[in-house]
């Protein structure tokens, strides 16, 4: 039982994929679909205004209420997908054939050698139709096939010179059948040709889908590894014992601090996974920065040199402190892996103006090997990486510059290889507001 059930399931998604490559082939209100009638229509016009064919009026009628009742069917299919709707839309197919082969049938067995050539011309509008627009599923394709393969048999009826037929006779059937199995042959390789194209596609999206949970692993172990290394640097300097008592508790406060914004890091997930809005309070931008550069020291090896510069009176930015501090964390760890063996690395705030507003900018500048030109462009892009695979995925800077521009800021770098890199954060100063948080 479990064995039919899976096989029945199978069997529904392979009729819902098919439902969905039709309704995809060719929409309603697409270009293609509307250039498509437009000339059907035009053509129909000219031949019965001009040429005084009065059956085109009736033809293309009876042509597009087909074409309307099969998109009818597929917009059902979007939500209830089933079987039965799917042989309802090869049944209707079949119809829609069966209505464009009459046409050219019809113009064969009129007086005048033009509508002999109008007739073909209609018989390679349908073929192409059948390549184009039918062969999306192998059961649409036979079942408008089948009228389109037709027309040459029926048409080789008027070289029937007796009983049994002359040679034109039998040179045209022959010919027709020679036709048909081309034909059918070709449909048969452009629906193969098809199902590889959707299958390729369909492994192709399964391995982005991969490689997007794979690089945001990464990203968000290499985050982590960043905190753990601020937890470890610390309990290793009081295992060390070379710490004097008195900054014992210093170095504890850090740890928790450090251990906080893992916490917090895992917040700020959930919140970019949900779309939540930001925890925003007023926050002292010097505070911030005297916190980055203590955090930052704990993980810097001693050929690395810190420097901290800050050019503010007064004032403060309204901002979700916790994810201020793991932005410029993110900044302070980019520039301490850029520096191959010693350098050394500036934070900086100033006031500054942007969007015509006082603001302050926060900025870390490095002395490492810099960013090139065509990857300084796509630095902030999610899952891009200049680092070496497993050391960062590029979410770290994705994650920054989405927090500044919901916060009303600006996310600017600037580099050049063997230059090093300054990333600069720039926020609006915060408004003097008794009630504000």
């Amino acid at each position: 039982m479990a064995g039919k059930q899976e096989g029945a399931n199978l069997r529904s998604a392979d009729f819902r994929a098919k439902l969905d490559t039709l309704r995809k082939s060719e929409p309603v209100l697409g270009r293609e679909f509307v250039c498509r009638t437009m000339i059907v229509v035009f053509t129909a016009a000219i031949g019965w205004l001009v040429m005084e064919l009065d059956i085109l009026p009736f033809w293309v009628l009876a042509y597009y209420t087909a074409v309307v009742v099969e998109k009818m069917l597929l917009a059902r299919s979007v939500l209830k997908p089933s079987r039965e709707l799917y042989w309802a839309v090869v049944g209707v197919s079949f119809g829609i054939a069966c209505i464009f082969a009459f046409l050219p049938i019809y113009l064969w067995n009129m007086e005048g050698e033009i509508w002999k050539f109008a007739a073909m011309v209609a018989l390679v509008g349908a073929t192409l139709n059948v390549f184009l627009i039918r062969a999306r599923t192998i059961e649409v394709a036979i079942a408008y096939l089948v009228p389109i393969a037709s027309v040459p048999f029926l048409l080789s009826c008027g070289f029937f010179t007796g009983n049994w037929g002359g040679p034109e006779f039998w040179s045209a059937v022959i010919l027709s059948g020679c036709f048909a199995l081309y034909l059918g042959l070709s449909v048969r390789e452009s629906n193969r040709i098809v199902e590889e194209v959707r299958l390729t596609q369909a492994k192709f999206h399964q391995a982005q889908k991969t490689e997007a949970l794979g690089t945001l692993t990464a990203g968000i172990s290499h985050d982590f590894n960043n905190l753990l290394s601020v937890i470890l640097g610390s309990l290793e300097l009081l295992k060390s014992r070379r710490v004097p008592q008195i900054e014992e508790g210093e170095i504890v406060e850090e740890a928790i601090a450090a251990t906080n914004r893992g916490a917090e890091l895992t917040k700020t997930l959930l919140a970019y996974a949900k779309g939540s809005e930001l925890d925003s309070t007023l926050v002292d931008p010097v505070e911030i920065i005297d916190t980055i550069v203590g955090l930052g020291r704990r993980v810097l090896m001693d050929t690395i040199e810190v420097n901290s510069q800050t050019d503010v009176q007064s004032g403060s930015v309204l901002v979700d402190r916790s994810l201020l501090e793991s932005a410029l964390l993110n900044l302070f760890l980019n520039a301490r892996d850029a520096i191959q063996s010693s350098g050394r690395i500036d934070l900086g705030l100033r006031e500054t103006v942007y969007n015509g507003r006082e603001a302050y900018e926060f900025s870390v500048h490095d002395t490492g090997v810099g960013i090139p030109d065509d990857q300084l462009e796509r630095v902030a892009e999610p899952f891009f990486s200049t680092k070496a695979f497993g050391e960062g995925s590029g979410l770290g800077l994705a994650m920054v510059s989405g927090f500044v521009e919901q916060s009303g800021g600006l996310l600017r770098l600037e580099s050049s290889p063997g230059q090093g890199t300054s990333a600069y954060i720039l926020l609006p100063k915060a408004q003097s507001n008794p009630n504000s948080k």
